[in-house]
């Protein structure tokens, strides 16, 4: 079995290959990132991603090393019998989870992974392995997310009535991910146009670079600028800032604490999440069927009890400073 160390981030050792996981490691090291999030991004190292997670990380001016590029469903032979394989981890456009494989073991690390299908991504793919390396954002009961369904049919529902009230609707949600998932859904459901934010902008445009037929017109141009002046549109950026309109702009977050927690400075608050919520991590793990877990970030102390209730062998580690 390899060596596995949970030391200044995720690393894993096989031989005198090293590996690590959204982490620098070492100057031998090769890293995997698994998804365009800053806080998953290291830059000037030896890195594998896929073509869409360099694509959104070259949009905001990162400066990459040395970068090996694979698809999700690739693989990578590194030395003899041992390859990585990258998976779709339906969390973010080109988001992946690394599948390592040697003789006799396969560890599977998973970064941020979404197992709900949404209007724009496919959910995590399952693979067994004997260690599995699992986020647990959200790895407490508390939280069970509303079915995909209802919640665009709330924010639907809430962007017409603010419509209907000679209000301007506007979106906070990351740029790269929740931005699209809205856009997308505005785009399929209501003939509104859509003005963004700068950075909501760039990660979108390569959305559609990689085939996603997004609608949208940035907030910096002639186009946007005039939409806002009109009034009947729906705004979202990654930012709540000043709209340069007289009319009234309603503000809703995006975000899967919007579950638990209540965010007074918002008119509205919907749990939309990029990451599995409680039940999805348990079924993930449960097909898996990993002969070891290690849980990290989050509800990780939570998560691995429970797992340990139900019979794996589970314990949570410290990624902090990974994040």
């Amino acid at each position: 079995m390899p060596r596995i160390e949970f030391r200044d981030g995720l690393r894993l050792s096989e031989g005198r290959v090293k590996i690590a996981f959204d982490s620098v490691g070492g100057p031998k090291t090769l890293c995997c990132i698994s998804h365009a999030h800053s806080d998953h991004v290291v830059t000037h190292v030896r890195a594998i991603m896929t073509p869409e997670t360099k694509s959104l990380i070259s949009c905001y001016h990162r400066k990459l090393g040395k970068v090996v590029i694979i698809k999700n469903g690739g693989a990578v032979n590194l030395r003899g019998d041992l390859k990585i394989k990258l998976m779709d981890a339906g969390h973010v456009l080109g988001s992946s989870q690394f599948n390592v494989q040697g003789d006799g073991f396969s560890v599977t690390y998973t970064g941020d992974i979404n197992t709900c299908e949404t209007i724009i991504t496919k959910p995590a793919v399952r693979n067994e392995c004997d260690i599995l390396i699992v986020e647990s954002t959200y790895g407490d009961p508390g939280y069970i997310f509303p079915d995909r369904e209802r919640l665009y049919g709330d924010i639907l529902g809430w962007v017409s009535r603010c419509l209907s009230d000679g209000r301007i609707p506007a979106f906070k949600a990351y740029s790269i991910g929740k931005s699209q998932e809205i856009i997308k859904l505005l785009n399929e459901y209501t003939s509104l146009p859509v003005v963004v934010g700068p950075t909501v902008a760039a990660a979108s445009t390569v959305y559609n670079e990689m085939g996603m037929d997004l609608r949208f017109a940035p907030v910096n141009t002639d186009e946007g600028a005039e939409i806002l002046s009109d009034g009947r549109c729906v705004y979202v950026d990654s930012t709540r800032r000043r709209l340069p309109v007289w009319r009234r702009v309603c503000w809703a977050v995006a975000t899967g604490w919007a579950l638990r927690y209540r965010f007074t400075d918002y008119d509205r608050s919907f749990p939309l999440s990029s990451h599995a919520d409680f039940k999805g991590l348990l079924d993930f793990i449960e097909d898996v069927k990993p002969k070891k877990v290690y849980t990290h970030h989050g509800f990780a102390n939570r998560l691995a009890a429970y797992l340990r209730r139900f019979g794996y062998d589970a314990k949570a580690v410290d990624l902090a400073l990974l994040y």
